[in-house]
Protein backbone atom coordinates (compact mmCIF):
# COMPACT_ATOMS: atom_id res chain seq x y z
CA UNK A 1 0.00 0.00 0.00
CA UNK A 2 2.48 3.08 1.04
CA UNK A 3 5.19 1.11 -1.74
CA UNK A 4 1.98 2.36 -4.00
CA UNK A 5 1.22 5.68 -3.10
CA UNK A 6 5.11 6.53 -2.55
CA UNK A 7 5.30 5.34 -6.92
CA UNK A 8 2.47 7.35 -7.27
CA UNK A 9 4.34 10.26 -5.81
CA UNK A 10 7.09 9.63 -8.16
CA UNK A 11 5.14 9.75 -11.59
CA UNK A 12 5.70 5.71 -11.83
CA UNK A 13 2.08 4.82 -12.71
CA UNK A 14 2.28 1.54 -14.25
CA UNK A 15 4.21 0.72 -11.18
CA UNK A 16 1.96 2.46 -8.52
CA UNK A 17 -1.24 0.61 -10.37
CA UNK A 18 0.83 -2.73 -9.94
CA UNK A 19 1.12 -2.51 -6.46
CA UNK A 20 -2.30 -1.69 -6.06
CA UNK A 21 -3.25 -4.41 -7.77
CA UNK A 22 -1.36 -6.88 -5.63
CA UNK A 23 -2.48 -5.01 -2.54
CA UNK A 24 -6.33 -4.84 -3.65
CA UNK A 25 -5.59 -8.98 -4.30
CA UNK A 26 -4.33 -9.65 -0.46
CA UNK A 27 -6.35 -7.19 1.27
CA UNK A 28 -8.56 -9.49 3.36
CA UNK A 29 -8.60 -7.80 6.97
CA UNK A 30 -7.40 -4.39 6.01
CA UNK A 31 -8.92 -1.00 7.31
CA UNK A 32 -11.46 0.20 4.95
CA UNK A 33 -10.16 3.31 4.46
CA UNK A 34 -7.14 1.70 3.15
CA UNK A 35 -9.08 -0.15 0.29
CA UNK A 36 -11.13 3.03 -1.07
CA UNK A 37 -7.77 4.85 -0.62
CA UNK A 38 -6.21 1.78 -2.81
CA UNK A 39 -8.98 1.82 -4.98
CA UNK A 40 -8.83 5.66 -6.12
CA UNK A 41 -5.54 5.35 -6.69
CA UNK A 42 -5.60 2.50 -8.86
CA UNK A 43 -8.48 4.59 -10.71
CA UNK A 44 -5.51 7.78 -10.63
CA UNK A 45 -3.05 5.93 -11.73
CA UNK A 46 -5.63 4.24 -14.58
CA UNK A 47 -5.90 7.68 -15.84
CA UNK A 48 -2.22 9.05 -15.49
CA UNK A 49 -1.46 6.04 -17.78
CA UNK A 50 -4.69 6.59 -20.18
CA UNK A 51 -5.78 3.14 -20.26
CA UNK A 52 -8.82 1.90 -21.82
CA UNK A 53 -10.59 1.36 -18.99
CA UNK A 54 -9.84 4.96 -17.12
CA UNK A 55 -12.88 6.78 -17.50
CA UNK A 56 -15.12 3.02 -16.42
CA UNK A 57 -12.70 2.96 -13.74
CA UNK A 58 -13.19 6.32 -12.39
CA UNK A 59 -17.00 5.94 -12.71
CA UNK A 60 -17.72 2.94 -10.49
CA UNK A 61 -15.41 4.64 -8.31
CA UNK A 62 -17.53 7.66 -7.98
CA UNK A 63 -20.23 5.39 -7.99
CA UNK A 64 -19.37 3.06 -5.34
CA UNK A 65 -17.94 6.48 -3.10
CA UNK A 66 -20.28 9.24 -3.83
CA UNK A 67 -18.89 11.06 -0.27
CA UNK A 68 -15.03 10.01 -0.79
CA UNK A 69 -12.47 12.75 0.41
CA UNK A 70 -11.03 12.48 -3.27
CA UNK A 71 -14.70 13.80 -4.75
CA UNK A 72 -12.79 16.55 -6.61
CA UNK A 73 -9.81 14.99 -7.83
CA UNK A 74 -12.32 12.07 -9.11
CA UNK A 75 -14.18 14.66 -11.14
CA UNK A 76 -11.29 16.99 -12.56
CA UNK A 77 -10.01 13.15 -14.04
CA UNK A 78 -13.43 12.42 -15.12
CA UNK A 79 -13.56 16.33 -16.55
CA UNK A 80 -10.57 15.86 -18.06
CA UNK A 81 -11.21 12.69 -19.78
CA UNK A 82 -14.00 13.88 -21.13
CA UNK A 83 -12.59 16.77 -22.36
CA UNK A 84 -9.70 14.78 -24.32
CA UNK A 85 -12.46 12.86 -25.74
CA UNK A 86 -14.19 16.23 -27.30
CA UNK A 87 -16.98 15.47 -24.88
CA UNK A 88 -17.14 19.25 -23.82
CA UNK A 89 -20.55 19.47 -22.38
CA UNK A 90 -20.04 16.66 -20.14
CA UNK A 91 -16.62 17.86 -19.00
CA UNK A 92 -18.11 20.96 -17.78
CA UNK A 93 -20.67 18.60 -15.33
CA UNK A 94 -17.80 17.49 -13.92
CA UNK A 95 -15.61 20.23 -13.80
CA UNK A 96 -18.63 22.80 -11.89
CA UNK A 97 -18.92 19.78 -9.52
CA UNK A 98 -15.02 20.53 -8.28
CA UNK A 99 -13.76 23.03 -5.37
CA UNK A 100 -10.58 23.91 -7.27
CA UNK A 101 -9.12 25.62 -4.20
CA UNK A 102 -8.78 22.38 -2.65
CA UNK A 103 -6.91 21.48 -6.08
CA UNK A 104 -3.01 21.88 -5.97
CA UNK A 105 -1.57 24.31 -8.34
CA UNK A 106 -0.62 22.02 -11.29
CA UNK A 107 -4.24 20.59 -10.75
CA UNK A 108 -6.22 23.82 -10.93
CA UNK A 109 -4.36 25.12 -14.02
CA UNK A 110 -4.94 22.10 -15.89
CA UNK A 111 -8.82 22.37 -14.88
CA UNK A 112 -8.58 26.23 -15.63
CA UNK A 113 -7.59 25.60 -19.27
CA UNK A 114 -9.65 22.66 -20.11
CA UNK A 115 -12.79 24.17 -18.05
CA UNK A 116 -12.07 27.26 -20.01
CA UNK A 117 -11.91 25.55 -23.75
CA UNK A 118 -14.48 23.46 -23.09
CA UNK A 119 -16.86 26.84 -22.21
CA UNK A 120 -15.40 28.07 -25.44
CA UNK A 121 -16.49 25.03 -27.88
CA UNK A 122 -19.78 25.08 -26.48
CA UNK A 123 -19.85 28.64 -26.58
CA UNK A 124 -20.30 30.24 -23.16
CA UNK A 125 -18.14 33.28 -23.74
CA UNK A 126 -18.64 34.79 -20.78
CA UNK A 127 -17.80 32.00 -18.57
CA UNK A 128 -14.76 31.30 -20.72
CA UNK A 129 -13.56 35.16 -20.50
CA UNK A 130 -13.93 35.07 -16.50
CA UNK A 131 -12.05 31.59 -16.62
CA UNK A 132 -9.09 33.03 -18.68
CA UNK A 133 -8.44 36.06 -17.37
CA UNK A 134 -7.81 34.19 -14.10
CA UNK A 135 -5.47 32.12 -16.14
CA UNK A 136 -3.61 34.73 -18.08
CA UNK A 137 -2.63 36.11 -14.53
CA UNK A 138 -1.27 33.36 -13.32
CA UNK A 139 2.48 32.22 -13.93
CA UNK A 140 1.97 29.10 -15.60
CA UNK A 141 2.53 26.98 -18.84
CA UNK A 142 -0.70 28.08 -20.37
CA UNK A 143 0.19 32.06 -20.65
CA UNK A 144 0.41 32.76 -23.68
CA UNK A 145 -2.71 30.67 -24.88
CA UNK A 146 -4.83 32.03 -22.38
CA UNK A 147 -4.16 35.58 -23.53
CA UNK A 148 -5.51 34.24 -26.79
CA UNK A 149 -8.30 32.74 -25.34
CA UNK A 150 -8.89 35.14 -22.81
CA UNK A 151 -8.98 37.72 -26.07
CA UNK A 152 -10.64 35.52 -28.55
CA UNK A 153 -13.16 35.27 -26.28
CA UNK A 154 -14.10 39.20 -25.31
CA UNK A 155 -14.10 39.13 -29.08
CA UNK A 156 -16.67 36.35 -29.83
CA UNK A 157 -18.39 38.41 -26.97
CA UNK A 158 -18.27 41.85 -29.25
CA UNK A 159 -16.13 43.30 -27.19
CA UNK A 160 -12.82 44.43 -29.33
CA UNK A 161 -12.00 47.07 -27.63
CA UNK A 162 -10.77 45.04 -25.15
CA UNK A 163 -9.76 42.30 -27.26
CA UNK A 164 -7.89 43.98 -29.32
CA UNK A 165 -4.89 44.51 -26.63
CA UNK A 166 -4.31 41.12 -25.86
CA UNK A 167 -4.32 40.19 -29.45
CA UNK A 168 -1.61 42.41 -29.84
CA UNK A 169 0.54 41.08 -27.34
CA UNK A 170 0.49 37.32 -28.95
CA UNK A 171 0.60 39.39 -32.12
CA UNK A 172 4.54 37.86 -32.47
CA UNK A 173 3.86 34.62 -31.62
CA UNK A 174 4.54 32.22 -34.10
CA UNK A 175 1.51 30.15 -32.78
CA UNK A 176 -0.94 32.41 -32.82
CA UNK A 177 0.50 35.22 -35.60
CA UNK A 178 -1.64 34.33 -38.61
CA UNK A 179 -4.50 33.85 -36.32
CA UNK A 180 -4.33 37.55 -34.59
Amino acid sequence: FNQGKELYVQRKFAASYRSFEDFLKSAENIKAGQIHEAQFYMAANAFELRKDNALEMLKEFFYKNPYTPFYDKTNLMLGILEYEHKHYNEALIYFNNINYKKLSFRERTDYLFSKGYACIATERYTEARDIFRELKLMNTRYNITATYYYAYSEYALGNYAQALPDFLTIENNPTYSNIV
